[in-house]
């Protein structure tokens, strides 16, 4: 990814978790090409692992949080 396309959208420093729909947002009005990319084996450790259940469901709700203003904001 060129580092211009970030330069370009507005306030993405403020999305935390909403800059995948951030940057998907862009990407459909603009005309840049995507290409889907699989990556073979690769995994993530949970919130819930890594921070504990409490914690973990916080930071869940969070992002989920974060997601759903990042949506409200760029419709």
């Amino acid at each position: 990814m060129d580092k211009r396309i970030l330069e370009e959208i507005s306030q993405l420093e403020v999305t935390r978790y909403g800059v995948e729909m951030a940057l998907t947002k862009y990407v459909e009005n603009t005309d840049i090409s995507v290409e889907k990319v699989i990556l073979e084996d690769l995994t993530h450790i949970m919130k819930e692992e890594k921070l504990g259940l409490v914690k973990g469901f916080t930071e869940r709700m969070r992002m989920y949080m974060d997601i759903i203003k990042c949506l409200i904001k760029l419709n």
